[in-house]
């Protein structure tokens, strides 16, 4: 009988999932998405979690379905998700308030106040900087505007580990999900009884910390008949889906990098001991085992623009030759304009990394009643991975490190032109495989807490992977020019938005 091991990611707008068999063949996918909550303006960005979960369980019958895989063969489930939101549950497993998303923009003042009473405590224990982004200032944020939601609070659990929860009643994280909260030793790879104490957290609110390939629980009557999974299926700790993502694309060693464009954009290195970024703007969290962390440069905007660009002016496209790829028709239209979108900057709305300047707006200068749409996709593309580059070099900077070879992965790994752009920024060959994504790290850690050997299944997925490979094309010169432009735009809205903030 043939094994298959079930990989589920919640991801910022969609859950999907994936099954591999041993030979690390994806057998069967299947995506479900969903939409976030806009509120105050976009400054609040919320879901409901039970959207999480009715997603999972859709995903998880559609890829069995998919793949044609009885419940009987499925040997495991690995889980990852987007980091730092924060759900709280009561006493009965219920959701208090809707996920405060990773997105969120609310606790500026919360974190601001945290740093300023014990940043560098913080800093020191977790080797993390502190900013809103992370889930700790989001639960101080619902403990000062909304006490009775956080009296209510029994558990808080990340996107996973709710999934988790659902599928075995257990409570569990990882050292990587772990990491992202700003109360995790990162050094001990416990949770921090010096931060939670200093802010009167109980620490029994937090799950169990596990490593990757460790499992949590099983699969309950009650879930295997919602989901059509088997009762008593082993459920792994799985990981964020930063390491998740690291995993699948076989990173491992220094030298390495990944590179994930989701969303968000992250470029992360693995390293042998953790290491604080001087700048305190770039994070470093735990990995799949003990003996290695990673660090990671990022940027808040990447693919959440482009979608923004077709939800926003570009809705009426519809492509029946296209199966309804918007955003491939999308890239179409901006591959009609030359670089440097004939004079448009775009300067993406980014309130988080890189920059870390909330009070900057994004923006499009430049324009000109020459400008069509086809401008506006494409220098949104080039703002985006302008802000990508601006990640890498801080990344280099505190990680001291040199990329010899760079995995690319996530939904933007697709398009062809923004991969182009990218090789041509950094000056290097990239290697693209969209398969290896966070899903498919889920999966290979819940084949190798089953006895899998890590090494045979990685090469053995990159054997047949759909693996493209981009080099620099000879641009690089008038797109690092292009770049430049796009520094002097953005200190200028810098200086804009200081004035009249």
């Amino acid at each position: 009988m043939g094994k298959y091991f079930l990989g589920i990611d919640i991801g910022t707008s969609s859950c999907k999932a994936v099954l591999l068999d041993a030979s690390a063949n994806i057998v069967g996918a299947a995506t479900v998405e969903y939409f976030l909550d806009y509120k105050h303006g976009g400054e609040w960005i919320e879901i409901d979690a039970e959207k999480w979960y009715a997603a999972a369980v859709e995903a998880i019958r559609a890829c069995m379905e998919n793949g044609c895989v009885k419940k009987e063969k499925i040997v495991s489930v690995g889980l990852s998700g987007q980091m730092v939101s924060l759900l709280g549950l009561n006493r009965n497993g219920n959701p208090v308030r809707p996920v405060i998303m990773w997105l969120d923009k609310r606790n500026i003042v919360e974190a601001n106040e945290l740093k300023d009473a014990m940043g560098q405590k913080i800093n020191e224990i977790t080797c993390n900087p502190v900013n809103q982004q992370f889930t700790l200032p989001k639960l101080l944020w619902v403990k000062k505007h909304e006490p009775e939601c956080y009296a209510e609070i029994d558990k808080i659990v990340l996107s996973k580990d709710y999934i988790r929860y659902r599928l075995t009643g257990e409570f569990a994280t990882d050292c990587n999900d772990a990491s992202g909260t700003l109360m995790h030793d990162i050094r001990k790879n416990q949770w921090s009884h010096e931060i939670l104490g200093e802010l009167g957290i109980d620490i029994r609110m937090l799950p169990d910390i596990y490593y990757s390939t460790q499992i949590t629980g099983r699969v309950t009557k009650r879930a295997a008949i919602e989901t059509g999974l088997l009762e008593g299926t082993p459920v792994v700790a799985g990981s964020g889906d930063l390491g998740c993502e690291n995993f699948a694309s076989g990173t491992f060693e220094a030298g390495q990098c990944m590179m994930r464009l989701g969303s968000g954009a992250a470029i992360t290195v693995p390293v042998k001991k953790p290491i604080l970024d001087p700048n305190l703007n770039g994070p470093c969290s735990g990995y799949y085992r003990d003996g290695i962390w990673l660090i990671q440069g990022m940027t808040q905007a990447f693919g959440g623009v482009l979608r923004w660009v077709r939800d926003t002016f570009a809705n009426g496209i519809v492509s029946e030759e296209l199966n309804g790829n918007t955003f491939e028709r999308l890239g179409s239209e901006a591959e009609k304009i030359p670089i440097g979108s004939e004079g448009i900057v775009f300067c993406p709305f980014i309130n988080a990394a890189p920059y870390w300047k909330s009070h900057i707006k994004g923006a499009f200068i430049g324009i000109s009643p020459a400008h069509t749409l086809g401008h506006f996709i494409r220098a949104a593309m080039e703002g985006a991975a302008f802000a990508l580059k601006d990640a890498m070099t801080g990344l280099k900077q505190f990680g001291g490190v040199e990329i010899e070879r760079c995995v690319v992965t996530g939904g933007g790994s697709r398009s062809r032109l923004w991969t182009q752009m990218i090789a041509n920024l950094l000056d290097k060959e990239l290697l693209i495989t969209p398969e290896a994504d966070a899903c498919t790290g889920a999966a290979m850690m819940a084949a190798i807490g089953m006895g899998l050997e890590k090494h045979k299944l990685i090469d053995a997925f990159f054997s047949h992977a759909d693996i493209r490979r981009v080099s620099p094309d000879g641009h690089q010169q008038e797109t690092q020019a292009v770049y430049q432009r796009y520094v002097m735009a953005y200190g200028l809205l810098d200086t804009l938005y200081t004035k009249f903030k």
